[in-house]
């Protein structure tokens, strides 16, 4: 059973790794307390089983072979290593869970939860991510059908303004599908002796 305010708590403490040192798995929470991490594989559901270093399918009565104590480093911050014998890169979820008996338990309060990403050996940050060469020609270049409404539409609409088919007339400016022939967009043109104005597209 979850206290409504550990729940809270637990929504507010999610912690985040990669600023405070070597250890994976990084909380805060009241001193003084027991905590202990169960790390799930979120594809197929089941718990690191520490004790036989293996991936095993939940079992009420074995709770006590998945945890992995977190140990107070000073003040309300709590710290463990992400299970080594994990070497299949990927994104595992962790749950952390306040101990209230000696030993760990299924009627333990659940005070927080978070993810690790793992890369096989140690944990991925941002920094180590790349955008692959290609990364930026997967993002779909349709044209959109009429004035562009997210980021990706308006790149597009504003390229094919230059090297797409457009017509331009003393009132209006048109582009047009790949066709040629559909109008995707019309802006009305106006023109004084010292001034162009070219109204919002339509």
């Amino acid at each position: 059973m979850i206290r409504r305010r550990r729940l809270a708590i637990a929504l507010a403490l999610i912690w985040a790794t990669a600023s405070w040192g070597d250890q994976e798995i990084q909380f805060h929470y009241d001193t003084s307390n027991t905590l202990y991490a169960l790390v799930r594989l979120p594809s197929t559901g089941k718990v690191w089983d520490v004790t036989t270093g293996n991936w095993a399918t939940w079992t009420d009565e074995n709770i006590g072979d998945y945890d992995v104590p977190l140990v107070s480093q000073s003040g309300m911050y709590y710290a463990a290593n992400f299970p080594t014998g994990i070497t299949t890169a990927g994104v595992y979820a962790v749950a952390i869970r306040e101990q209230s008996g000696e030993a760990p338990d299924t009627e333990d309060d659940l005070v927080g939860s978070g993810a690790v990403e793992w890369d096989g050996t140690a944990e991925r940050h941002l920094a180590a991510v790349q955008l692959a060469d290609d990364g930026l020609d997967q993002i779909p270049t349709t044209a959109p059908t009429g004035v562009a409404s997210d980021f990706r539409e308006m790149m597009v609409q504003l390229w094919r303004r230059f090297f797409k088919k457009t017509t331009l007339t003393t009132t209006e400016l048109t582009t047009y599908g790949d066709d040629g022939s559909t109008v995707l967009t019309t802006q009305e043109v106006g023109e004084t002796t010292t001034t162009q104005t070219m109204g919002a597209a339509e």
